[in-house]
């Protein structure tokens, strides 16, 4: 795709540009770098990085030469101790103006760069452990980044964060964030975080979007729009917008122990759209959750919004409280359940179910910051009932659930039976027709024989011509 090029699909443009940037192959990464570097006038670099200040060596420790001809000569490998706690191991070379290996923090770290330095300072490509279990891939030049840097968690094909570029150790252009829950965020970055007042917030499907504030990674306030293309520019995919949808400003609203929403009745277009609330098809449990739409498996379906605390077991039971994460619960207290009383998002409306159509997940949203949601874990139909496991436990569970939960598993247990004396009933089918000889078996194969004679073969001749006349 050309730079100046629109797609006219953005979701499935978006997906494989994701893809491509996370191929462990590098190279949509090394043409973008390629492109950068064909573009750099040689700009003089006066500013020397952390990696250009290193500590004095206290210790080199030498294990043996080592002897290949992209290295220096009298090369060796070892280790190298700085006094403020640093330690590379690697290969370099004997003036120490080459090293090329891994610098960690201290001794006792798994943490560090990987990459070369030249006279001290890292030079071309370098990995760089992060906080998270993953790393971030970017190119240097004299000891900073210079051209495009890239950012993963664990697991490199399915956890891609961020992708930028910079020059001569600052953040040039935009930078495409990815966000918690699926969706990403492209605006101008600072300091390793984006803010920018012309940033865009594009949502898990990749056409609704936010446009407005952002202030160090956080949504301050913007109004609704849609993504109608995209652009590659300077290498990273860049959102198409249509005009704002509405004169509605959304601001940030993220709950706390005691409120759940300053603008309770407020509701999230994007949700709006896909579910809403009504009388459940489950007897005795009031309202439910119902799909507007088709909605695909792996689709984000509703959001789960609500008062944050700590969890605690000293705490009255709620069957509306759920984990977000080890150190906050997200909770609908009393007085907010009911749609005259909270409606901005939808998700405590989606009944129980052992055999559900949707999983737990989670979500960092522009407007209500990291909150639980649901998604589909198969296909929901138009109009059909949403619904997802609550994974109460049995021993604190209220009763209703356990309940529910002996009717299911009782339920399980005749479907079992019934499946098993159906196995049995054709197992023994296959042994009666197993026994059963066929009639040529028992006549010597009479038929077989019968046609192999030469009286008969001359008789289908004959017959053969007789159909061809």
């Amino acid at each position: 795709m050309d730079e100046t090029d629109t797609c006219p699909e953005p979701s499935q443009f978006i997906k494989k540009w994701i893809k491509q940037i996370s191929n462990p192959d590098k190279q949509l990464l090394k043409s973008l770098q390629s492109d950068f570097d064909n573009l750099d006038k040689n700009i003089n670099i006066t500013n020397k990085s952390s990696y250009g200040c290193e500590e004095e060596i206290i210790k080199i420790t030498g294990h043996g030469k080592v002897d290949e001809e992209d290295l220096p000569d009298n090369s060796v490998s070892g280790s190298i101790l700085f006094d403020k706690g640093a330690v590379f191991n690697g290969i370099f070379s004997e003036d120490l103006s080459y090293r090329c290996g891994k610098l960690f923090e201290n001794f006792r770290s798994d943490k560090g760069t990987k990459g070369t330095w030249i006279h001290g300072l890292l030079d071309g490509f370098a990995k760089t452990d992060n906080e998270y279990g993953g790393c971030e891939e970017a190119f240097y030049k004299n000891g900073l980044k210079h051209g495009v840097a890239v950012e993963f968690g664990p697991i490199r094909s399915k956890n891609f964060m961020k992708c930028c570029f910079y020059q001569n150790g600052e953040p040039a252009g935009k930078c495409f964030k990815a966000m918690i829950g699926g969706g990403f965020m492209l605006g101008k970055m600072y300091d390793d975080k984006i803010s920018d007042n012309k940033a865009v917030i594009v949502l898990p499907d990749y056409k609704d979007a936010m446009i407005g504030i952002v202030v160090e990674d956080d949504f301050v306030r913007g109004r609704e729009t849609e993504v109608v293309g995209v652009k590659l520019k300077d290498g990273i995919p860049v959102p198409m917008l249509s005009d704002v949808k509405s004169n509605i400003v959304y601001k940030r609203d993220v709950s706390n122990q005691k409120s759940i929403s300053k603008w309770p009745f407020l509701k999230d277009p994007w949700e709006h759209k896909r579910v809403e609330a009504r009388i459940s098809h489950f007897e005795g449990a009031g309202e439910g959750l119902f799909a507007k739409r088709n909605i695909d498996i792996d689709e984000l379906v509703a959001l789960y919004n609500g008062t944050r605390t700590a969890p605690s077991l000293e705490e009255d039971w709620s069957d509306y409280r759920v984990h977000l994460n080890s150190e906050l619960d997200i909770d609908i207290p009393e007085g907010m359940r009911e749609l005259d009383q909270y409606s901005a998002t939808l998700s405590h409306k989606a009944n129980h179910s052992f055999e559900p159509n949707c999983r737990w997940s989670r979500i960092d949203h522009p407007r209500f910051g990291l909150i639980c949601s649901i998604t589909a874990s198969r296909k929901i139909e138009k109009g059909e009932e949403v619904t997802v496991n609550y994974r109460l436990p049995l021993h604190l569970a209220p009763k209703w659930y356990i309940d529910c939960y002996n009717e299911y598993q009782e339920n399980k247990m005749k479907a079992n039976k019934a499946l098993n004396a159906i196995n049995v009933i054709e197992n023994i089918s296959d042994e009666i027709i197993h026994d059963i000889k066929p009639e040529e078996d028992v006549q010597n194969h009479p038929k077989h024989s019968q046609y192999d004679s030469k009286e008969n073969v001359e008789d289908r001749r004959q017959f053969q011509e007789q159909r061809m006349i």
